[in-house]
């Protein structure tokens, strides 16, 4: 018998409403895992579509692309297409290496 019986039912919009709110926060802890030093600001004002000054190109765009894949990942659980598989893992992952200078 579970310690705890919460009793909480699943509810997807508001579980991807709140995933979405915290986008930032997971692009930045992303990023900072491939040591680049953006402030959570930065990664606000990136996914807000605005360059950022004092960052390369190069690291401006792995920002972009982290925020592509927390956004794909959201899409595929809002419309049901999300499977635990090693293809959906494979093309998460691919979309932080696009593009990138």
């Amino acid at each position: 018998m579970p310690l705890h019986d919460w009793s909480i039912t699943p509810n997807k919009p508001i579980a991807l409403l709140l995933a979405r709110r915290e986008l930032s926060s997971l692009v930045h802890e992303s990023v900072l895992l491939e040591g680049i030093n953006f402030t959570l600001p930065g990664i606000q004002t990136l996914i807000d579509g605005i360059s950022v000054g004092g960052y390369t190109l190069s690291d401006q765009q792995v920002a972009i692309n982290q925020s592509a894949a927390w956004k794909s990942l959201f899409e595929r659980i809002k419309h049901d297409t999300f499977s635990l598989s090693a293809d959906t893992a494979l093309d998460l992952h691919r979309w932080p290496g696009r593009r990138r200078h």
